[in-house]
């Protein structure tokens, strides 16, 4: 691992955020679940925010076959305009679910939207039974990071040179919050 001193400061940060925060966005903007007519913003949003992923989020037949599956998409929407998108994987039969694929749209980073994502994606799974969500978080991402602490999620480890993701093989931080 080449940053292990940048990612173990990026944890150690992120750990002091231990405030859960039900972050409320601008009254102008709306946290939604994707739906069918959205498949083609959300491909496009992965496409633009990562030059690789470790599944094909930019090919829009794979989000509709994971949509109908066990997939469920969500979206923030700025005047009509879907700008960050994030997922969640249920697994009905261990009552789990893995919060994953959060994209923004550069020109809307800084406004808090993976909390937003988070707090209703947690809402949303605990409605449907999840018992315990996890997520693995590139460890080069004080952003990401941060959002699981603050939302009361444990550190459980880190996943050494585990995933292709934006662009190279990075480290993947494991986290996991009993709903």
């Amino acid at each position: 691992e080449e940053d292990t001193a940048e990612l173990d400061q990026i944890l150690k940060t992120a750990q002091l955020q231990t405030t859960a925060d039900d972050h409320r966005p601008d009254k102008n903007v709306e946290v939604r679940v994707c739906v069918p007519e959205d498949i083609d913003v959300l491909s496009d949003i992965y496409s633009r925010v990562f030059p690789s992923y470790p599944f094909p989020v930019d090919d829009p037949e794979y989000i509709r076959e994971t949509m109908l599956a066990n997939v469920v998409y969500f979206g923030i929407e700025e005047h009509g305009q879907l700008v960050a998108v994030s997922s969640f994987e249920l697994d009905e039969s261990s009552h789990t679910a893995e919060m994953t694929d959060f994209a923004t749209l550069p020109t809307w980073r800084g406004h808090g939207f993976a909390q937003s994502l988070l707090a209703r994606m947690d809402k949303s799974a605990t409605d449907r039974g999840v018992r315990v969500a996890y997520s693995i978080a590139r460890a080069l991402s004080p952003g990401m990071n941060v959002t699981f602490a603050k939302r009361g999620y444990a550190y459980a480890g880190r996943l050494i040179n585990n995933t292709d993701i934006f662009g190279r093989i990075e480290s993947m931080n494991v986290w996991y919050r009993q709903l």
